[in-house]
């Protein structure tokens, strides 16, 4: 019986959920459509600058506005990692990994060679200068020596000159250019491939990003061995993706990079909503990312070029709509929002608003380790 491997298993209950959803036929097609053309860009990425971009976000932006509304009536839950098979698995992690497979080495390097035929054919012009009369003369010299050597009969010179010298030598210029050059071709597409192996600079933090959202645990060793390759990986993403699939130190570390005093908090400093529901997206980011709900600072809204601010656009509201709308716990959404499905602050903000700021923020303190987060991730815009 074959053994199944612990990867083949996570695998496994990843494409059993999605089929046990029974997603409706549409959706289906939208994210058959994706995982098609997901499959021809990885399998594209170095050989056609022309190919389409990878889906670097998270799912839902796949989804039509009533696509996403029928994911959420029927509890639906879905993820980047469902239109990854192993195939497109393996792809990704060759190419996090900058590693290349036969076909693509070959095919940049006839594409290197090409770009550089003219410098490379003066290149073997220069190496077959040679005198053919001279060469001639010598070959002619050296068989008549050695014919006069075996015979004693006054051969005639005209005769070798006529035949044997020129059957000797196969004079053909061409021919040895063509052979000259293909060695020089040789030698130039062995240096290119060693450099794409050892001193490739290709930008890969896209492709970092992308793992950390398909959340395969086969990537963690390459994505940490990644932090230490300045050239291929931008830091700060790498850390990022690591931390979105919980792995330890980086999640903690980079927790503990937001986590601010009091004051600092309630001034709005280095707030960034962002890391906290989506990078992190832990129990541990939504309770650091519940005391801004103290803060007393206006959200960046800009509309037509310019800056707009009404009590609603506070921090301490962003805040609030952020934490309800990625959290699904029933009690919650009973006890700020009535039990709707998305949180919208009025124009005008009453004074009850006010006191639900101090509701949630009771309630994140008290139901810490209880949060239930939602498939997907919502922004304030």
């Amino acid at each position: 019986m074959k053994k199944i491997t612990v990867l083949s298993l996570i695998y496994f209950i990843i494409v059993f959920d999605c089929y046990s959803q029974r997603i409706p036929d549409d959706i289906q097609v939208t994210l058959d459509k994706l995982k098609n053309e997901t499959r021809q860009s990885l399998k594209n990425k170095r050989l056609d600058s022309n190919s389409s971009e990878l889906h670097i976000n998270p799912i839902q932006w796949a989804l039509s506005d009533k696509q996403f509304e029928t994911v959420e009536k029927l509890g639906l839950k879905l993820n980047l990692g469902m239109i990854y098979d192993e195939d497109m698995r393996n792809r990704l992690l060759q190419l996090l990994k900058n590693e290349y497979n036969p076909v693509e080495l070959d095919t940049l390097a006839e594409r290197y060679i090409s770009s550089s035929i003219i410098a490379n054919e003066q290149l073997a012009f220069a190496s077959c200068k040679f005198d053919t009369m001279k060469l001639f003369k010598s070959t002619l010299d050296s068989f008549y020596n050695d014919i006069k050597t075996k015979t004693t009969v006054n051969v005639g010179y005209k005769y070798f000159y006529k035949y044997d010298v020129f059957k000797l030598l196969k004079l053909d210029t061409s021919k040895f250019f063509k052979h000259v050059l293909g060695s020089v071709n040789n030698k130039d597409k062995e240096s290119f491939i060693y450099d794409i192996k050892h001193n490739n600079k290709t930008d890969l933090t896209s492709i970092a990003e992308l793992c950390g959202y398909v959340n395969d645990k086969r990537f963690i060793k390459p994505l940490i061995e990644a932090l230490d390759k300045p050239d291929n990986f931008r830091r700060n993403i790498v850390i990022e993706a690591l931390a979105r699939m919980k792995v330890e130190p980086y999640h903690s570390n980079l927790l503990k990079e937001y986590t601010l005093p009091v004051d600092k908090i309630i001034s709005g400093y280095g707030y960034n909503y962002f890391v906290f529901i989506d990078v992190l997206r832990s129990q541990e980011s939504f309770l650091e990312l519940s005391k801004y709900l103290k803060s007393d600072v206006p959200c960046m809204i800009v509309e037509d070029g310019e800056s707009s601010f009404h009590h609603g656009d506070e921090l301490k509201f962003c805040v609030m709509r952020a934490i309800y709308n990625n959290l699904e716990n029933k009690d919650l959404k009973k006890l700020i929002g009535d039990g709707s499905k998305k949180l919208y602050m009025p124009y005008d903000i009453t004074p009850e608003w006010d006191a639900k700021l101090d509701v949630l923020y009771d309630w994140m303190q008290k139901n810490y380790g209880k949060y239930e987060f939602t498939w997907y991730y919502y922004y304030n815009y």
